[in-house]
């Protein structure tokens, strides 16, 4: 019982891990978008070649606007530029964390899920048979069978009390799979 309520633990845990994890992926995607629209946004306004800032010899006293415009221009592309870089590399390894997170958390759940198949089937075979569904089969059966019916003539043998004992643990699962089916 123990374990059945840890496993359903485990994969509840494991659920809204994975709609966690997704919905960051989201919006980790959309961030992503975002940026590289903003970037192309950011191309296309510099899309022009700047030319090299003039020489101080070849200044003119009415052109001195335009340099300092044209200055902090290439200086504000080159942090642009920067930031871009930047952000692409979060964002690479940021996807890259979420892959791998999301991977591991697929496995967990593929082992979850065959674990709970297993046990199902387990319980499912277990389930129908009358009685412990247990039978000696062999050469030795027949000194098995005998050697336990009674032990110096007193009470029952202990195969048949482990017998009885293995009955009863069944009957308890049996019981306990159909409050938890139910």
């Amino acid at each position: 019982m123990s374990r059945t309520e840890d496993l359903s633990t485990k994969f509840r845990t494991l659920s809204y891990d994975h709609e966690r994890l997704t919905a960051m992926h989201g919006a980790a995607v959309e961030r992503a978008a975002h940026a590289e629209r903003e970037m192309n946004l950011h191309k296309s306004r510099l899309a022009f070649v700047p030319t090299p800032p003039p020489l101080p010899s070849q200044t003119n006293p009415n052109n001195s606007a335009a340099n300092r415009t044209l200055h902090q221009t290439t200086t504000a592309h080159k942090q642009t530029t920067h930031d871009l870089t930047r952000t692409r590399t979060l964002l690479h390894a940021l996807r890259q964390t979420h892959t791998s997170e999301l991977k591991k958390r697929d496995k967990d759940i593929e082992k979850m899920v065959d674990r709970w198949s297993k046990l199902s089937d387990l319980q499912l075979k277990l389930g129908p048979i009358g009685g412990s569904g247990m039978k000696v089969h062999g050469a030795n059966a027949v000194v098995v069978e005998n050697s336990g019916a009674e032990v110096g003539g007193k009470g029952e043998g202990y195969l048949e009390i482990a017998l009885e004992q293995a009955e009863a643990a069944r009957r308890e699962l049996y019981e306990e799979n159909g409050v938890l089916r139910g």
